[in-house]
């Protein structure tokens, strides 16, 4: 389900992409550069002619912002709200570099897993 956080996310990662500010993203759709920063937090939402704006100074089709991303799930526990505390982020770190370090040796040795 696309949340106004992933969107916002999603928003954030095309602007970098396109390697503008979010000063120069709100001077090119007519908004505040705190604006944009709530929007890219999820903490504001922003109506269809907005989203077409965004799309349009970015250089994409608004379709951009709605299309599925495979993403790793541990990518996922890394952004959730509990990897923030110290007790866990450790391991959750672990986890990640052991999944590195098995599918370079899978790699490495030609395998693939069943």
């Amino acid at each position: 389900m696309l949340t106004r956080e992933l969107l916002g996310r999603r928003i954030a990662e095309q602007r970098e992409k396109a390697g503008l500010t979010q000063a120069q993203l709100a001077k090119a759709i007519g908004l505040e550069r705190t604006a944009i920063s709530r929007i890219e937090q999820g903490r504001q939402g922003l109506d269809t002619l907005q989203l077409t704006a965004i799309a349009d100074a970015l250089g994409k089709a608004p379709l951009v912002f709605f299309e599925p991303v495979d993403e790793e799930p541990i990518q996922v526990l890394l952004r959730a709200q509990e990897a923030a505390h110290d007790d866990v982020r450790p391991h959750l770190e672990w986890l990640r570099d052991l999944i590195d370090d098995y599918e370079f040796l899978l790699e490495l040795t030609g395998e693939v897993p069943a």
